[in-house]
């Protein structure tokens, strides 16, 4: 399954915190917590900018298929 930007950054930050908790930087936690809050409202824009896209597009009509955006983003971008 692909990953969007945000998505990517988003796990970029997880792993940095990883590191934080493991030396015990308690700035670096505080930090990087806030950062991965900040990219994960960040998150939900993408994800109706997506949707909205793939709605507004051609590929619908180019498919000749029923697939709504919601489920283009879940069948591609959803890690659940």
């Amino acid at each position: 399954m692909e990953q969007t930007a945000i998505q990517e950054m988003i796990n970029e930050f997880n792993k940095e915190l990883n590191v934080a908790t493991q030396i015990g930087n308690e700035d670096k936690i505080r930090i990087t917590k806030h950062l991965i809050n900040i990219a994960s409202k960040y998150l939900e824009m993408e994800e109706k900018y997506i949707i909205e896209a793939f709605e507004e597009g051609d590929w619908c009509n180019y498919q000749k298929t029923d697939i709504t955006g919601k489920d283009y983003y879940q069948l591609n971008f959803k890690s659940e």
